[in-house]
């Protein structure tokens, strides 16, 4: 799949809000009874209680397995299509706007593009390799969308890793 449609897909998902389609089998249904994610497939629902996400963190059947194994992938899935938007920068040279020490960290880039696009004059000089940097970032027409769901792609994941954790935790006995 291509990466940039992965990450379109995951942000798609993140800002359309419930109400948007009025045909939903979703909305229909009680939130208690619900136990599907916006997208219509298995999810933990808007009513889960703490009893029932017990039961289902410890469940041995093939279905609950499967269901927290999907999960697993999405993130992994997800840090792949990451690396292949990393890649790509680094390809650009889109990390040149970052100090050399910086390495390639997405955040800073990002935080360094959004405070260079409002004052480049006084963050960059003219003609030096950060300056050629963020004029590549300004005329590929893609980088903003790209920066805007890999921020989103990330958050996302990060959420998703640390619920895990928090799951993970409590139901082997280091969380009370």
């Amino acid at each position: 799949m291509n990466p940039l449609a992965l990450l379109v897909l995951v942000a798609f998902t993140a800002i359309v809000p419930l109400g948007a389609a009025s045909a939903s089998p979703v909305q229909k249904a009680e939130p208690r009874e619900i136990g599907l994610a916006p997208d219509g497939k298995r999810g933990f629902g808007m009513g889960l209680e703490q009893k029932r996400l017990s039961d289902l963190l410890r469940s041995k059947e093939a279905a609950d397995k499967a269901f927290f194994d999907e999960l697993s992938g999405l993130v992994m899935s997800t840090r792949i299509q990451l690396l292949n938007v990393r890649q790509h920068y680094v390809e650009r040279g889109y990390f040149r706007l970052l100090s050399a020490s910086a390495g390639d960290d997405f955040a800073l880039l990002h935080s360094t593009y959004a405070k260079c696009y409002d004052s480049p004059g006084r963050e960059l000089a003219p003609g030096d390799a950060r300056a050629k940097a963020l004029a590549a970032m300004l005329v590929d027409t893609r980088f903003n969308v790209r920066r805007d769901l890999t921020q989103r792609a990330q958050i996302s994941v990060d959420d998703l890793e640390h619920a895990r954790a928090v799951f993970d935790a409590t139901q082997n006995g280091f969380v009370s």
